[in-house]
């Protein structure tokens, strides 16, 4: 299998996967677990997760229990808000 020239010196899926990770200004990826550790900190039982994109800061806080609201402009960001913090996973049925 011929691998594109960034993923060619990975060993394993984990490497593929952290090579594969799309990295973009304005990204808040480093950030999630601080933001999150701040949010629980100040008992935050609601947020709003502004310019949202990937919705990672988002997860994060919707995964700490705490009632989030996801904006951004970006049609891709509404499908990714739509599935990860819309939806309520334990209500569906798989």
């Amino acid at each position: 299998m011929l691998l594109p020239l960034t993923y060619r010196n990975c060993e394993t899926a984990a490497e593929i996967l952290a090579a594969a990770v799309i990295k973009y200004l304005g990204s808040k990826r480093t950030l999630v677990p601080v933001l999150g550790a701040i949010a629980t900190a100040v008992g935050a039982s609601t947020a709003v997760d502004l310019f949202t994109g990937t919705t990672r800061v988002a997860q994060e806080l919707k995964r700490r229990g705490i009632a989030v609201t996801a904006v951004d402009v970006a049609t891709y960001s509404e499908v990714l808000a739509r599935c990860f913090i819309a939806l309520d996973g334990d209500a569906v049925d798989v």
